[in-house]
Parts: C-alpha cells; sequence; structure tokens
C-alpha cells in the first residue's frame, strides 16, 4: 500500500438494479508483522500522530481536535462535563488501561485558559460517574480577570477535601499528579497537584475511596460552558509501577586494623557526604561511639581499643540518621596481630 493511502468498506449497486443492505461481520487489519503491538505506557509525544497501542481505552475520540506535534499532545477543549449528574459526554479523554497493582502517573502540560470551567490534567476512570482526577481549571467569568486554581475530584462531581491548597507552582499550570493505588476494595486514591518535595508529589487532598474499578488513566482537557475553545499542550505523560527506592542516609565509611604499642586496634571513620548534619553511632566488638551532629564534609572517628595483642577478622557497624532516615552500614575489617 502506498504512503497516506486509506481503506475501508464500500457497498455499490447499478443505478437500475433494486435497493440491497451490504452487511459487514468484520474488518481484519493484519500489519506487516514487525510490531507486536506492545509499548511502555509513559510517552514523551515525539512522534506525529497518538500511538493506539499506547492510548488504547480513549473515550470519545475526536481525531480533528487531538494532535500530536513538536513533542507535544495538543488537545483543543470542548463542551461536554462529567461533573454530578451533568454527563453530557465530553470528548477525547485520551486514556490507556491501566496496569495492575500500584502505581503512578504524572504529566506537565502548558494550558492557556481563558474562563470558567475550563479545565485539564489527570484521570483515572472507570466510566463517567466513576473517576479521580486532578486538574486545573479556569473559574473566572468571560472577559473577567483569569482566576486559575487546582482541584481534585472524585466521581460524580464529590471534591476531595483539600489537604493544603495547590502551590504557586500548579497554579501556574507547570505541571500536576495524580497518585492512584489500583482500584480495589477499601482502595486508597491520593489526588496531587503540584511538584515534587524531596521525591514526593505533593498531595493536594486527602486519601480517598472508591470501590470502582478505575481500570483506565490519562489526559483530558474539557470546557464546560467554553466560548472559546483553547489548545492544552502536554509535553510528557509518565506512569511508574516500581516503589521509589527507600531513602538512606549518605556516609562514606572505613575500617582499619592497627598495632600501636604491642597492642591491636580498631580504627573507624565515617565522613558526612549528606546534605545536612548526620547523627553517627560507631558500633564495634570492642565498643561503641555516639557523634551528635556530624557536619556535611566532617568525620566522625574513633580508635577501639581491642585490650589485645591481636583479632581475628571481623565486621563493624555504623549508623548514620538524618531526620526520620535511618542508614545501617557493615563495615569489614581485616584480622591483625602485633605480637
Amino acid at each position: 500500500m502506498k504512503p497516506g493511502a486509506t481503506f475501508g468498506v464500500m457497498a455499490g449497486g447499478d443505478t437500475a438494479a433494486a435497493d440491497s443492505v451490504a452487511r459487514v461481520d468484520h474488518v481484519r487489519v493484519t500489519g506487516d508483522g514487525s510490531d507486536d503491538g506492545e509499548r511502555e505506557p509513559s510517552d514523551e509525544f515525539e512522534g506525529d500522530a497518538l500511538d493506539g497501542c499506547r492510548w488504547d481505552a480513549v473515550v470519545r475520540y475526536d481525531g480533528s481536535k487531538v494532535a500530536v506535534a513538536d513533542g507535544e499532545l495538543r488537545i483543543t477543549t470542548q463542551p461536554g462535563d462529567i461533573n454530578a449528574g451533568n454527563n453530557d459526554d465530553p470528548r477525547n479523554f485520551v486514556l490507556q488501561t491501566a496496569p495492575e497493582g500500584d502505581w503512578v502517573v504524572e504529566t506537565r502540560f502548558k494550558a492557556p485558559l481563558v474562563h470558567r470551567w475550563q479545565l485539564a490534567g489527570l484521570i483515572a476512570y472507570g466510566d463517567d460517574d466513576n473517576y479521580v482526577k486532578a486538574d486545573v481549571l479556569a473559574k473566572n467569568a468571560p472577559g473577567a480577570a483569569l482566576n486559575l486554581g487546582g482541584r481534585a475530584r472524585l466521581g460524580e462531581g464529590r471534591p476531595v477535601r483539600q489537604r493544603r491548597q495547590p502551590s504557586a507552582r500548579a497554579r501556574r499550570l507547570d505541571r500536576v499528579g495524580l497518585l492512584v493505588p489500583a482500584a480495589r476494595e477499601g482502595g486508597q486514591h491520593v489526588p496531587g497537584l503540584g511538584q515534587r518535595r524531596r521525591g514526593d508529589l505533593d498531595a493536594a487532598g486527602r486519601p480517598v475511596t472508591n470501590d470502582a474499578a478505575l481500570t483506565k488513566v490519562g489526559l483530558m482537557a474539557i470546557g464546560p460552558e467554553q466560548e472559546t475553545p483553547v489548545t492544552v499542550a502536554f509535553d510528557w505523560f509518565r506512569l511508574t509501577t516500581e516503589s521509589e527506592p527507600e531513602p538512606t542516609v549518605d556516609v562514606e565509611v572505613t575500617a582499619s586494623a592497627r598495632c600501636l604499642a604491642g597492642k591491636a586496634y580498631l580504627a573507624l571513620r565515617a565522613t558526612n557526604a549528606d546534605e545536612a548534619p548526620v547523627a553517627i553511632t560507631l558500633t564495634t566488638p570492642f565498643g561503641s561511639k555516639e557523634f551528635g551532629a556530624v557536619e556535611v564534609g566532617a568525620n566522625a572517628y574513633q580508635s577501639f581499643a581491642s585490650r589485645a595483642t591481636a583479632f581475628e577478622a571481623g565486621t563493624a557497624t555504623v549508623t548514620a540518621t538524618l531526620g526520620d532516615v535511618t542508614t545501617e552500614i557493615e563495615v569489614p575489617y581485616d584480622a591483625v596481630s602485633c605480637g
């Protein structure tokens, strides 16, 4: 088939023939076999069209209002809403099948919203009555000064009780995130708006429960009651299923066995390579030593006397604490004989 060619189903007949109905049972399209259809869930939107293998659960697709260009997914807002009982079929929920287990989705976008209630953001979706979404929206009347805000919402328009007001970063439409453990009976869903703080997404709402199966997740931009449509440009969509690595305290540790005046000693040194003062405890078979606040770049050092002329190889322990994070490091040392 030539590039750009189209194909489909048609029925025709001679003008003199009686009208009849052609019934098509199905249409199958088989590719060249080089693409198995498997995709990673995250999308940087680097192509020139929406990837239907990745975005396999789009709701009410309207291709005339969706484009992929210049590294962005662009959705032009259209009327329609799913707030409370006002379900009037909003278009272009760009969704994919949600993975099993817990997962986190994030996006960054530019949204030149102009008046109420235009909105854009992320949605975990079961149907028009069952969802959890985090979005930014315009709240001003047409022609009035622009008033933007962040919002977390449950299905049927129920608001999520705010833990804090969304940050100024979110109000500038810079980033929005939604933390949603997989739907299950009694499952918890945590909408988030704003930036990451020390690796954690700044949660806008308290955890909420939605027993419905939220089997799809993705992006949306709509314009309920809009007079002027706008185009929202999503830079990327990222979904992760692996747990974040546990935080650790960064210390550099050395141990050395030595002789002094015919006696065996074990010297232990721990240097603070983190970004704030660290409490350090050095523990050996010959004693322990605590240091309350070792400054950045400084070290905790102690030479422990064995009170013997030799000792076997073994392991010492360094415990470092910064805030509520504690890291324990096992440090091997060599045998020594001073006799």
